[in-house]
Formats: structure tokens, sequence, C-alpha cells
């Protein structure tokens, strides 16, 4: 007898009914010399025969049928498991291969042999892809108060993104990278733009009221080193204390500023838009805005209107971050106003790196381009930014304007303060009525305020360095306006 040979009977072995009928196994041999088999046994098949049922079972993950082997799981079934032994029991993949689900046969979820997680989804694709629509958003997270936890490998330096954003491109993990919030440390944070901008524009409001403080303490000197009128001296050593004071509050603004930027350090948001901006509400009659135009902002509410406006501002064309947003059907009656950081601004005439960008006065939403050196007093509280873009060919441009500079409002109450002093000095001087603080804005707004003169000097190397040494710890912090390192800290 040769045991492992012979020819193949008819019929196949799955349409023998293991699951319906009693199913018996004959064992017949035969000699070489003999003509027919004879029976050596009967036997009832009870066990073995149900494991080739069982492979029916292959069929419930795909269309294909698997080989079964030793060692699979019999607590695993579709109407749930018990009695498993974590880790010993597991739906996976040991033979370093991807593991996929599918619905419609389109692969939904696949955890890669390395353990990467692709989730892919056709929602959205069939009812315009709202953003307003539930059912369009791929992955939802429900429960808990908290939201979703990520922990990176590493530090928090910019060199970790924790979300990345990118738009669609080929493939399953190509896109066009155009955000991401990633980790910043400390230093990081000096180095960056934008905490640079802002402790500039503090030390440069810091350095101007101090410069004007200097000036108003040499001319009170040279006014009573001179014998000329005590009460004009008076005048002018209000106006510096007036001065003084304005510049201990923006000091303390920029102190605030630095020590609440340090302590908030830990993820920087990056993204091609560089400004923050938020929605507004337009006025009644005003209408669609467009991106790089200046408005007026008044009681919270934006039109081309610039004139005697509670701020002045610029409609944002893509803001990083987008604040106050209105519900979907008022939307189109809003728009996106930059608050802060770096926005297009549209700008009649040529543009020079380091210009004031102010509006135009046409009430168009264009603003023109003025160099320090040719700013009126009054124009200071009409500053939009500061271009950092020079253009100077065509008659209309659209320029990169930092925004958000802090000095406006100090510019403009310093304009008061002046007008209130000379108001002062003039009823003395019997010239003009004492007017009320709304007589003084009103005057205010009706005069034509002229550039600066030419400084004078008004007195001695001497007394100047008297003046020095008498406020040297101001003077001293004015020049160094940098933050300590115990400052930082």
């Amino acid at each position: 007898m040769i045991i492992g040979q012979g020819d193949n009977s008819d019929g196949l072995l799955d349409e023998v009914p293991w699951a319906e009928e009693l199913v018996w196994m004959n064992v017949e041999m035969k000699t070489e010399i003999g003509a027919f088999y004879k029976t050596v046994s009967t036997s009832q098949l009870m066990s073995v025969p149900y494991a080739f049922h069982a492979e029916s079972a292959s069929k419930l993950v795909d269309d294909n049928e698997v080989d079964l082997r030793s060692g699979n799981s019999i607590y695993w079934t579709t109407t749930g498991n018990e009695f498993t032994r974590p880790p010993y029991h597991f739906l996976g993949t040991r033979d370093n291969k991807p593991l996929y689900f599918k619905t419609n046969n389109d692969d939904r979820v696949v955890i890669t042999e390395n353990g990467q997680v692709k989730i892919f989804s056709g929602v959205g694709t069939m009812n315009g892809d709202s953003d307003q629509q539930y059912a369009n958003y791929p992955l939802t997270i429900q429960g808990s108060e908290q939201g979703i936890y990520i922990k990176v490998n590493g530090s928090r330096s910019s060199a970790n993104n924790f979300v990345t954003f990118a738009d669609g491109g080929p493939g399953d993990g190509d896109g066009t990278i155009w955000g991401r919030i990633e980790g910043q440390t400390l230093q990081e944070l000096y180095d960056s733009p934008s905490y640079k901008t802002e402790t500039a524009l503090f030390a440069l409001g810091i350095t101007s009221l101090g410069a004007q403080v200097a000036a108003l303490g040499a001319e009170a000197a040279g006014l009573g080193a001179s014998g000329i009128c005590a009460t004009a001296a008076v005048g002018v050593i209000a106006q510096g204390v007036g001065f003084a004071t304005e510049l201990a509050a923006l000091t303390t603004e920029r102190d605030g500023y630095i020590t609440n930027t340090v302590n908030s350090v830990g993820v920087a948001y990056q993204s091609g838009g560089a400004d923050y901006a938020e929605w507004l509400l337009r006025e009644k009659e005003e209408r669609d805005l467009v991106y790089g135009e200046i408005v007026g902002v008044r009681a919270g509410k934006i039109s081309l209107n610039t004139q005697l406006a509670d701020h002045l501002m610029v409609i944002s064309r893509n803001p990083i971050v987008l604040g106050n947003a209105p519900q979907p059907e008022d939307e189109e009656k809003y728009e996106k106003v930059a608050f802060m950081g770096q926005v297009a601004v549209r700008v009649v005439g040529p543009v020079s790196m380091g210009d004031y960008i102010i509006p135009s006065g046409n009430h168009d939403g264009f603003g023109i381009a003025v160099h320090p050196d040719n700013m009126l007093s009054g124009d200071y509280a009409r500053i939009i930014g500061v271009s950092w873009e020079t253009a100077k060919d065509a008659p209309f441009n659209i320029v990169n304007v930092a925004v958000g500079i802090n000095a406006n409002d100090l510019s403009e109450k310093a304009e008061v303060l002046n007008a209130r002093v000379d108001n002062i000095l003039g009823y003395l001087k019997g010239e003009e009525p004492l007017l009320t603080d709304e007589g003084v804005q009103l005057a205010l707004n009706n005069v034509q305020n002229q550039p600066q003169s030419a400084f004078v000097k008004a007195f001695t190397d001497d007394e100047y360095d008297a003046t020095l040494k008498l406020n040297h710890p101001l003077y001293e912090y004015i020049r160094d306006g940098q933050p300590t390192q115990s400052q930082r800290a």
C-alpha cells in the first residue's frame, strides 16, 4: 500500500452534506492479487468534518476563501465577545502587514504596520460640502468635557507640529501645507517677528514720549534761566508732568505685555495669514467691502467714512485667527477686520518702506503714505500702520503693512493735553477764555495741525546735564527699555 498517492475520486468535498446528514467513512483495501476492495473498517465522522463545515466562517471577512490555521481564537464572534485574554486575543496582524477596515468595499480606516492611522471618508461629496452640516465632517469626537490630547516626542520647539493643515492633493497623503500649530520655546518667542514688532512699537512710543519729556524739561529750565514769565514755565512743567504720566502708563503696558506673553509661551499658530482679525458689522448703508480697504469703526460698526472714527482699521484677506464669528445667516452683513499683524493695504501713490499709512481723507478705502519726517502732529492719531514694502512705480499699490500700533490713542491724548495747556496759558495771559474739556476737543478738531518747528537750544550744556542728572533713573529706563532677565522670568 502506497500512502499519499492515488487518483482523485469523482465529486467535490464541499458537496458532502456535513451539517445536514450523518456521514460515515468506510476504509477498504485490496491486494495486488485481489480484484475487489474489501471493507476494513466503518466509522461515523463526528468532529473532523465539522472543521470543514466551519470553514465557511472565513466568508464573514472577505469574498475570498482564506485558510484556517491553528491557534485561531474561538472567543471573537460577530455577536459580541467574552472570556477574552488581552493581549493574547486581539484583532490585527502579526506578519508586518497593514490592517484594513472597509465599508461598501472601500477602505475607511487603515492602520499601517508602523502604527500610522489613516481615515478615508466619502462624506460631504454629495451635499455641497457645507461647513455648517454636521454630516460633512469625517471625524466626530464626542463625550467627556475635554477634547483631543496630543503628545509629541521631543520638546515643544517649532520643529514639532501638533496639528498641520493642508488642502486637497493627489494621493492619500499628499497636499499643500498652509498652516500648522507648532511648539514654541522661550528663545523662539524672543526671535519671533511679532514679538520684536510689538516690543519695538512700545520702545518707539516710550522713546518718543521720553524725548518730549526731556525737551519740555529743557524748555522749562531755559525759561527759568532767562527770567521769562514764571507762569509760562509752570505751564511747561505741567505739560511735562502730563507727558511723564503717559510715559509711565505706556511703560507699565509694555511690561505687562512682556510678562503675559512670556508666561503664555507654549505653542505657535503658523499660517500663510499674518494677522489677527474679527468679524465686525457693516453700517446699514455701506456696500460690501474688499480686502485692503481702510475703514472707520464707530461703536463696533464699520464703514468707509474715516472722519471722527473711534478706530481706523483694514479689511483682512486671510487672517491666521478670526474671532467674533456671526451666525451663518448673518455672515453677509459682516466683514473680516484686521486688529494686529501684517495685512495688505490699498494705497494711492508711491510708498517707501517705513512710511506711515494714513487714510486718504476721501472715504474711499484708500490710504496714502507719509514719510516720518513729513508727519503732522494730527496725523499720528490717524496712523493705520507702517509699510514694510516699497512700491514707487504704480499710481495704485497694495502693500504689506504692520498694523496695531499702540501709539494712536496715546498720540490723541497727547494732542488734547497740548491743547488744554495752550488754552490755560492763553487764559493766564488774557488772550482767550478758559475752555471746558468739550471746548478743547472741539477747538482741536477745527485746528489744522502743523509740523513741529525745529528745536532751538534753550539752555547751556551744563544746564542740560543738570536736568539729566535730576531725572537720571527715568532717562536710563527710557534708554535701556529692553526687558531684563528678571523681567522675562
